[in-house]
């Protein structure tokens, strides 16, 4: 359900702080009663960091890309990314994640899908069940995701917001297939050394 990489490229999470604190925050619509939310960006604004040049070399070329954010003491919505489903995600802690989970579910709930201007995802149509978890994971490195799947994200035990930065690859490739790519390629991920 994940595999965490480490992937270093200190100058793009510079980046991703800076720009959440500086521009990020100003937009978000704090009054929003939306426990999780997201904020999309153009795949522009990141291009040229190394991080993501390497992606590109290894054949996974950026689709899109955002922040999500759960408030504090909150507990995020059991779902599926995208509708159809997106299979994976490449996500970055950014703030506040030590203490928030992703949880993996395994009921077998019918899919609602709900598409807006904002998102495409896949809700339970009824929860008559308590969600079952059988995995989490605190975000702590870079990590690849599975999102095809229900699961959400606990953070009510953290009294911060957690922000999470997120990237999906063209061409909706399986879960499987990037954690491999990931894992061979591991080394080129690192921050380059000098001679």
């Amino acid at each position: 359900m994940y595999a965490e990489f480490d992937i270093v490229d200190d100058l793009f999470n510079d980046w991703l702080r800076y720009f959440w604190n500086e521009w990020g925050k100003s937009w978000y619509p704090w009054d929003s009663q939306h426990t999780h939310d997201l904020l999309h960006l153009k795949v522009e604004r990141i291009q040229s960091f190394a991080v993501i040049r390497r992606l590109q070399i290894m054949g996974l070329e950026v689709e899109n890309c955002k922040y999500f954010l759960c408030r504090p003491h909150t507990k995020g919505n059991v779902h599926i990314d995208g509708a159809p489903p997106r299979k994976c995600g490449l996500n970055f802690p950014v703030f506040n994640c030590q203490q928030g989970v992703m949880q993996w579910f395994d009921n077998d709930y019918e899919p609602l899908e709900i598409i807006t201007d904002r998102t495409r995802i896949i809700l339970p149509k009824t929860e008559d069940t308590a969600p079952n978890e059988y995995l989490r994971l605190t975000l702590t490195k870079p990590t690849l995701v599975k999102t095809d799947v229900w699961h959400g994200v606990d953070n009510t035990d953290n009294p911060d917001n957690r922000v999470v930065f997120s990237i999906r690859f063209k061409g909706n490739p399986e879960f499987d297939d990037v954690k491999t790519l990931l894992s061979m390629n591991e080394h080129h991920l690192r921050k380059p050394t000098s001679a």
